[in-house]
């Protein structure tokens, strides 16, 4: 049986181009042990998200599943910024997503642009991968909204648009820094009528269960997954823990400004 560090969907902003600057990739350190962590009480998780990844360090990951978990985990990396960035970042800056089953679809293979961006260095995307699971089953989606309220919301509106017709059937689950807290904004309280949130009213192993911070005082970190229709469901969220992710770093200096978000939503 799982123990309460195993988690089927594990979340993080790992604040890369901090770790880069100093010529590092061990800002990825903290999702790797929150793998293996799993892996020993349980099973490695099921979908692994991250914001703010460098190419460098999406290698570093890459290496890293392939040396513990050959064959298992399919991986896709979002680029959503090439300029202005430190050298260790080897040009490319972005989402990573990683799920350990097949991908049967990948509707936006460069990742879905929220309109509106302009001149903006960094494009804000989503990228959903359909997973096989038993047969086709859900969309697994990975974001990062801008630092901006006003903008967040209307990326947040554009991203539910998105993948709201994927609801009822086959349903959908989105992970990523959304850079909006609980029901800060009319969508936010729309999205939690449809979606089950890993700690928004849910079972919690160190923490309350109830919107723990993930980024200073607030929590804007999330896994959501759509309520949907029997059998194409997520039904409740199980476990989950949020807890800062240093683990294995040589410094502090790596340690991301995010928590690590992991969850146990649960499918049916």
């Amino acid at each position: 049986m799982a123990g309460a560090d195993s988690y089927s969907q594990l979340h993080h902003n790992i604040q890369g181009v901090l770790g880069n600057h100093k010529g590092a990739v061990e800002m990825v350190d903290g999702v790797k042990t929150g793998i293996l962590q799993s892996d020993q009480t349980g099973d490695p998780p099921f979908v692994i998200s991250m914001n703010e990844v460098c190419k460098s360090q999406w290698t570093a990951f890459n290496n890293f599943l392939g040396t513990y978990y050959p064959n298992q985990y399919q991986k896709r990396f979002t680029v959503t910024k090439t300029a202005n960035l430190p050298g260790g970042c080897q040009g490319e800056f972005g989402n990573a997503i990683a799920v350990r089953t097949n991908v049967i679809g990948d509707p936006w293979p460069n990742g879905a642009e929220y309109p509106g961006q302009g001149n903006e260095s960094e494009k804000r995307k989503l990228r959903c991968l359909q997973l096989q699971i038993f047969g086709p089953a859900y969309f697994a989606c990975n974001t990062h909204l801008k630092n901006d309220t006003v903008i967040a919301d209307g990326q947040a509106a554009y991203m539910f648009a998105w993948i709201n017709q994927w609801w009822a059937q086959p349903g959908t689950m989105v992970l990523g820094d959304l850079n909006l807290k609980p029901n800060q904004t009319s969508i936010m309280t729309q999205v939690y009528a449809n979606y089950i949130e890993a700690d928004h009213g849910c079972p919690s192993y160190g923490n309350d269960g109830t919107d723990t911070p993930t980024a200073g005082a607030g929590k804007i970190d999330y896994v959501f997954g759509s309520k949907g229709n029997a059998p194409t469901r997520f039904v409740n969220c199980g476990a989950n823990r949020v807890y800062w992710s240093g683990f294995g770093a040589p410094s502090s200096q790596w340690v991301s400004d995010h928590k690590m978000l992991g969850s146990n939503l649960i499918w049916g």
